[in-house]
């Protein structure tokens, strides 16, 4: 299970969170944010509930999303370390796995981030330059295509980013990835 966070750093958490095909017409009625980002499973929903307790008390204040199926974050004034540290800790209170991702777990994850970047760039989001899978791996996973969006996010999630999110959800389990 992948925690969907709304957060800068998720190359880190790479293996801890939970992203082309064509964009979602506004005007489908059968394409609505429920369809695209299903209600997590219950026990998703308890770890979920767990973490926003959890990340408070570190300072950080979290909510559930139905329409990402994610948390969001609110982490001013928090660095990147400290947030990452929390999660981490976060999760090994929950009895959840943390750590580095594996090699074939990054390899699986890659074809991903790179179906999620051709999707980024065709909607005309800003992304940062697509690394190899060689270069990915070497980084040890550091590298995500909505970087550059996170990077203008840090105070909270932009317009640009909720936009990024619905075209090209950072979510490789959303139906939005099984579409022709």
């Amino acid at each position: 299970m992948r925690l969907g966070v709304s957060v800068c750093g998720a190359a880190i958490l790479g293996a801890v969170l939970v992203a082309c095909a064509s964009t979602p017409t506004a005007g489908d009625p059968s394409t609505t944010l429920s369809t695209l980002n299903p209600k997590p499973d219950d026990e998703t929903i308890d770890h979920y509930n767990f973490m926003i307790s959890c990340l408070e008390e570190k300072g950080i204040a979290a909510e559930y999303n139905e329409a990402t199926g994610g948390l969001d974050l609110q982490f001013g004034g928090v660095s990147q370390e400290a947030l990452n540290q929390a999660i981490v800790d976060c999760r090994v209170q929950d009895e959840m796995p943390v750590g580095p991702p594996d090699e074939d777990y990054l390899r699986d994850y890659y074809t991903f981030l790179v179906q999620l970047h051709d999707c980024l760039v065709a909607a005309g989001f800003p992304v940062p330059e697509l690394l190899t899978m060689d270069a990915y791996l070497e980084g040890g996973g550091i590298w995500h295509p909505y970087d550059i969006l996170w990077a203008a996010s840090e105070s909270g999630p932009t317009p640009l980013l909720q936009d990024a999110k619905r075209a090209c959800p950072n979510d490789e389990t959303n139906p939005f990835w099984e579409q022709d």
